[in-house]
């Protein structure tokens, strides 16, 4: 080892920390423990380039410090891959310590009469070992290092550090080095990308430090969701931002193609690769998920295996997908840059490379990638194959949108004689409720259907199965048509020839029809034992749509009894399994979110119900079923009304009316007007509640009703007639009709009407004062109510009963029902708060219409102490409520849908006591300053 020929100056700006980096956002959660640091020998931070891995040894190093710690640092490059200056580099870096440290090793090496490092080493380990204070040791960029000599000789340093020195490494890649026994003495401690990304909170408080740049939660979700939490591409998008670009379209457009990251990812990673690894990871974009087989398929590589383990071992931005490593995807923006740079270099192998894929993937039984990659193989007839293949397993995962993204980029004639095929497309127009291009697909499907069979083209089995696929298709499609005629006795008949004979998948979904049909019906012995039959299918066809499906058809039984409890706890289970996998298809997962609302509002938990309409919100208008869309809409105006809310309850059943007239489903129309007029009789509003009774002719029953359901609408009837009666105080009329539903509901076995009617009628006799009777239906009732947790169904019938009410509880009050009387208390309390609340806020600002003079003083506002709190959401979106923009436009500059702005801008009217736009605004002019807005 000749140095003294070799010895120059060591770079001095190698020796410390790059200045500029100490601006980046603080990782609080990613600190290092000072006292852990003095018990561990070595810290490993190991992740691609433009994951923060600098900037975090920056902070550790300052903390540390600030903890006592003495500390050096070393930024290693390309040039240090050389033992000589290698070992200068670290002799200078401890220098800066204290220059005792190592002062003999210098001078040995300077001289040029050492032939090994490994002495200097000795010497330098001998100083550090004097030094009492704690020493931390940083070393950057550490993959540089790749000769055989200097990694042995690093190797040796770490063995033999005294305890007092911890080292910190940040690399690119894996170590070269062996670790493993540091691990297993628990001397070692690693951070991985996995760590490093930034989190929703980190991105946020990232991107609010740049000024005039705001971004909503969407905007935020998006951002998180393309870069991963990627640092580098963080920054690059901030500065793009910072340029005044339009957010919406920099945020929506931001990908591995944008030129600056383009740039940095060209010079940071695929100019130093070698060119048949470059070509291989850039043909390898074609994917979204790959293993070593389908690489070398697909590129052409027969060293895929290898390849793949290097690119791993030198964090290319490979993201393992299993823990055998067998599965890898890229990092997505590095993905995006990859397939931008494969339509440049071979756009003439695009095709090629998804044909190999597609085979590949049908070989394995992978359908649906089999498929996305035959539509890019420019071979249309070899997706429509494999979407028959695969239909089926199509069908039990519940992809309905896939299908139809995928049949809709393909020209009709592909597949328009192929019967399988666009019963599919109707199957899965159906589920995403398009249903009129659904009739024209299963009008076509008829067509030619019955052509083979003109022709004798259709032998058995096969006709058999396309009939019997086609009949519940059409059988379905009545269902979400809510036609009962065309539904019930159909699937019915379906049911009967066929059980035990279909797949296991086909049978569920028959039994999942005729069980819908049957709570209308309340044919409950039948539909519990189709749920049998469902849960069995379930666990033959174990997919979270399946799962999702049954629990929502069990709870449409057990709901339309009266069962909460024997739901409530399938519902929760449910939705942990299902909500993060069946976030794509709003049909099933978000039905759980519905029903689960309804039923936890009946229970009185307002809080948990109130969590569990927030998560379906956005999806209201996309149910297809009746039941699940009467859920959604009757729970969100329940708990707005319970919460003072009354014209957002009204505005939000008025637009599910709407929804049933345009999908010309009258029971959605007709429940959701029953509820607000009942609505309105408890405001004590009997014209408003007379004039949508008007509008429908709801308490005359003059309107005309689908056949098959005339016990559901005759009932609606009925009782808004009692609702009606009662108010107006003709009580012996009302509790006449109120005895005809009672004998039906009793033979029914419904227990939340029999529940409800026996409070309605407590309340009509109590109000003709007749007390002793009154009293001892109203104990039955709360007998009745504690068997399932009834709460609310008490209040919002015979709200003037409840000092009656509370003392009946008090009479009862055993530790048994000590929880269940709580939440009782808990929701009159509550209700009676919001009541003094609602009063309050009229006599500030006329809910019917603002008026300027009403906040003519600052004390009416102070005073008011009832204005809720503004979120950051709403305090954003009043920033453009003065503008001349239409709602769809501010929604597009918020990153949300116009749905979703309508929701916000409910609240926020609401919360301010106005009804519309312009009144917001004149009130937000008013009050400017005292809201911080």
């Amino acid at each position: 080892m000749n140095t003294k020929q070799l010895y120059i100056s060591p770079l001095k700006t190698k020796l410390f920390p790059p200045l500029e980096r100490q601006k980046h956002l603080l990782r609080s959660a990613l600190q290092i423990n000072a006292d852990e640091a003095k018990n561990l020998r070595l810290y490993f931070v190991n992740a691609p380039a433009g994951y923060g891995k600098s900037n975090l040894l920056i902070q550790w190093k300052t903390h540390l410090e600030q903890a006592g710690f003495k500390t050096a640092w070393l930024s290693l490059d390309s040039h240090d891959n050389d033992v000589t200056v290698l070992v200068e580099y670290l002799l200078a870096s401890l220098a800066g310590i204290d220059n005792s440290i190592g002062k003999k090793a210098r001078a040995a090496y300077q001289s040029g009469s050492l032939t090994t490092a490994f002495p200097l080493l000795e010497s330098l380990l001998n100083d550090l070992e004097e030094v009492s204070e704690p020493i931390a040791l940083f070393w950057d960029d550490f993959h540089y290092i790749q000769e055989p000599e200097c990694l042995s000789m690093i190797e040796f340093f770490i063995k033999h550090l005294p305890k007092q020195i911890t080292l910190i490494i940040a690399s690119r890649e894996n170590a070269q080095i062996d670790l493993s026994r540091y691990l297993l003495s628990e001397q070692l401690k690693t951070v991985s990308a996995k760590n490093l990304r930034f989190t929703h909170s980190e991105i946020q408080e990232f991107f609010s430090k740049l000024k005039h740049i705001e971004l909503s939660e969407t905007a935020l979700n998006i951002i998180e969701n393309k870069s991963e939490g990627w640092i580098a591409a963080l920054q690059l998008l901030s500065l793009l931002l910072q340029k005044g670009y339009d957010a919406q379209q920099i945020i929506s457009n931001f990908s591995g193609a944008n030129r600056m990251l383009s740039d940095y990812l060209a010079k940071a990673v695929l100019d130093s690769l070698e060119i048949d690894v470059r070509n291989f990871l850039i043909k390898l974009s074609q994917l979204d998920r790959f293993c070593a087989d389908l690489a070398a398929n697909v590129t052409g590589e027969n060293q895929a295996q290898q390849y793949l383990e290097d690119l791993e071992s030198d964090n290319i931005f490979l993201i393992p997908l299993d823990s055998n490593r067998t599965w890898y995807r890229f990092h997505h923006l590095f993905r995006d840059f990859l397939h931008h740079q494969l339509k440049l270099s071979f756009p003439q192998e695009l095709p090629r490379l998804a044909l190999s894929a597609a085979h590949w993937f049908k070989a394995q039984n992978l359908g649906e990638e089999a498929i996305q990659q035959a539509l890019q193989s420019e071979d249309p007839q070899l997706a429509v194959h494999l979407i028959n293949e695969f239909i089926m397993m199509i069908h039990r995962q519940g992809h309905y949108y896939s299908v139809t993204h995928w049949l809709e980029q393909l020209p009709p004639a592909v597949y328009e004689n192929n019967p399988i095929v666009r019963m599919t497309y109707a199957n899965a127009l159906i589920y995403c409720s398009r249903l009129e291009k659904a009739a024209k697909e299963l009008q076509a499907a008829k067509s030619i259907i019955q052509n083979l069979e003109k022709q004798h083209l259709l032998e058995e089995p096969e006709r058999s199965f396309i009939l019997t696929v086609f009949g519940i298709i059409q059988c379905m499609y009545a269902m979400f048509r809510d036609d009962y005629k065309n539904w019930r006795a159909p699937i019915e008949q379906i049911f009967n020839k066929c059980s035990g004979q279909l797949d296991t998948h086909i049978e569920a979904s028959i039994c999942v029809h005729l069980a819908i049909a049957c709570s209308l019906s309340y044919d409950f012995k039948l539909g519990e034992s189709l749920i049998k039959k469902i849960k069995k299918a379930v666990l033959e066809v174990s997919t979270p749509y399946v799962k999702a499906m049954s629990v929502s058809v069990d709870a449409q039984i057990q709901v339309a009894q009266g069962k909460l409890q024997k739901i409530i706890a399938d519902i929760e289970e449910a939705n942990t399994v299902t909500s993060e996998q069946l976030q794509f298809d709003p049909h099933s997962g978000s039905i759980l979110f519905a029903q689960g609302a309804e039923i936890y509002y009946e229970l009185g938990e307002i809080k948990k119900a109130e969590s569990y309409i927030k998560n379906c919100i956005d999806k209201l208008e996309i149910y297809g079923l009746v039941n699940p869309t009467k859920s959604a809409y009757r729970a969100l105006a329940r708990l707005w009304y319970f919460e003072g809310k009354l014209q957002l309850a009204d505005s939000i059943l008025c637009e599910g009316e709407e929804l049933g007239q345009q999908r010309q489903t009258p029971r959605l129309t007709y429940t959701l007007a029953a509820e607000r007029i009942a609505m309105h009789l408890r405001e004590g509003n009997l014209e408003k509640a007379q004039s949508i009774d008007s509008e429908y002719s709801l308490s005359r029953g003059e309107f005309k009703i689908p056949e098959g359901m005339e016990h559901i609408f005759t009932e609606l009837s009925e009782l808004t007639q009692v609702r009606l009666l009662r108010f107006q105080a003709k009580h012996s009329t009302a509790l006449q009709i109120l005895s005809k539903i009672e004998q039906r509901v009793e033979k029914q076995g419904r227990l939340d009407m029999k529940l409800r009617l026996k409070i309605i009628k407590s309340d009509l006799l109590l109000q003709q004062k007749q007390k002793s009777q009154g009293l001892e239906l109203l104990q039955e009732a709360l007998n009745l109510a504690a068997t399932e947790g009834y709460v609310t169904v008490f209040w919002e019938e015979a709200p003037k009963q409840q000092k009656h009410i509370f003392a009946l509880l008090d009479q009862n009050n055993t530790p048994h029902n000590k929880l269940y009387h709580q939440r009782f208390f808990s929701v009159f309390n509550r209700k009676n708060t919001q009541n003094k609340l609602t009063a309050a806020a009229k006599e500030v600002s006329n809910l019917e219409s603002f008026s300027e003079s009403s906040l003519s003083s600052d004390e009416h506002f102070s005073d008011f102490g009832l204005f809720d709190p503004l979120t950051k959401r709403e305090l954003e979106i009043i920033e453009h409520l003065e503008s001349d923009l239409t709602n769809q436009e501010i929604a597009q500059k918020l990153f949300i849908s116009v749905g979703t702005l309508k929701w916000h801008l409910n609240n926020i009217y609401s919360k301010l006591g106005v009804r519309q736009r312009s009144g917001a605004i004149a009130l937000i002019k008013k009050l400017r300053g005292k809201l911080a807005i």
